[in-house]
């Protein structure tokens, strides 16, 4: 009975719950809303506020110019649509916390449908596998406007003028509560467990969730001491969400594919099964090892770096003394 309860709380309140929150946050923020006609900065003075904000305070029109060339993914792309968002949430009325929480609550809703879809993998019913595993195409979608929504309440708050400590801390404590549970969700369920050979390979996700933390907390401990430089690796935020968003598009797509051609031909071709176990079965795996290979090669450099630069400010803080 319990276990009933239990299931039916996570599969039907639990998302009900999360729509009605996100709800809420539209609803009360429509008394918010700025006069029409409110401008904000563009583009451009947002990028060099964002450098000046993190160490790079000089020649600002140079560095600018070369990020926003076509070819940098960062300032030709990724910036351009995460400011445009962030005007658009502006005169919606949302704040940047309001952001930050919509930003977890569909970093929660991933989860639900991810897990949802993992608990019938792999084995099974290969219809009702392949059904439920077409939820990975929403979550993949969503992954993608989470990882937007993720950057536009830091964006937004700089376009208001509303950036506080306090704000920081809490965008970036949620971020890890989102790294987490994206890594997480693929734990439950049949993802990382290949049936055919034999092996689990959930441990890659738990070793991507710690690599993820020590990545992140050596660019916060170097904050802490001082040292604003950075160094920009394929291992930020926008690039995991992207692979996180890629592995469970092709999953889904995959499953779409499957289903098409199940109910197309009576007869199974051993070629599609064949395709079917290894595609199917070692996406998941794929994913994760392409993860810990990117996050232990960045996280070497990284810390790499760190150190190089904090033994100078160590040699520079000498010589002043003396």
């Amino acid at each position: 009975m319990t276990v009933d309860i239990l299931q039916f709380s996570f599969e039907i309140v639990f998302p009900v719950v999360l729509l009605a929150l996100i709800a809420v946050i539209f609803l009360t923020s429509i008394k918010d809303k700025p006069p029409k006609g409110t401008e904000y900065m563009s583009t451009k003075e947002y990028m060099k506020e964002w450098m000046r904000s993190h160490g790079q305070a000089h020649d600002l029109d140079r560095i600018v110019e070369e990020i926003q060339q076509k070819g940098n993914p960062f300032g030709s792309i990724w910036t351009p649509i995460v400011v445009k968002n962030a005007k658009i949430f502006g005169k919606m009325g949302l704040t940047p916390n309001k952001v930050s929480v919509m930003s977890l609550l569909i970093t929660f809703l991933i989860f639900y449908l991810t897990v949802i879809a993992g608990a019938h993998q792999p084995g099974g019913n290969p219809i009702e596998r392949l059904t439920f595993g077409l939820l990975a195409i929403p979550a993949a979608l969503l992954v993608l406007y989470a990882g937007i929504t993720d950057g536009v309440d830091g964006a937004l708050a700089t376009l208001q003028k509303k950036k506080t400590k306090a704000g920081g801390w809490a965008d970036g404590v949620l971020d890890r509560i989102s790294d987490v549970l994206l890594l997480v969700s693929l734990i439950p369920g049949g993802y990382l467990v290949v049936l055919d050979v034999g092996l689990d390979f959930k441990w890659l996700a738990w070793t991507n969730i710690f690599l993820v933390f020590l990545y992140e907390y050596s660019r916060a401990k170097h904050f802490e001491l001082g040292m604003v430089k950075i160094k920009a690796l394929i291992a930020e935020r926008p690039v995991r969400i992207i692979l996180q968003s890629g592995a469970l598009w092709a999953f889904g797509v995959n499953c779409l594919i499957d289903l098409i051609v199940i109910w197309a031909s009576p007869v199974v071709d051993p070629g599609f099964v064949v395709y079917y176990t290894v595609v199917l079965n070692w996406v998941m795996v794929y994913f994760n090892m392409a993860f810990f290979a990117i996050m232990v090669i960045c996280t070497v450099i990284e810390c790499r770096f760190v150190w190089a630069e904090l033994k100078q400010m160590d040699a520079a803080a000498k010589e002043t003394a003396q």
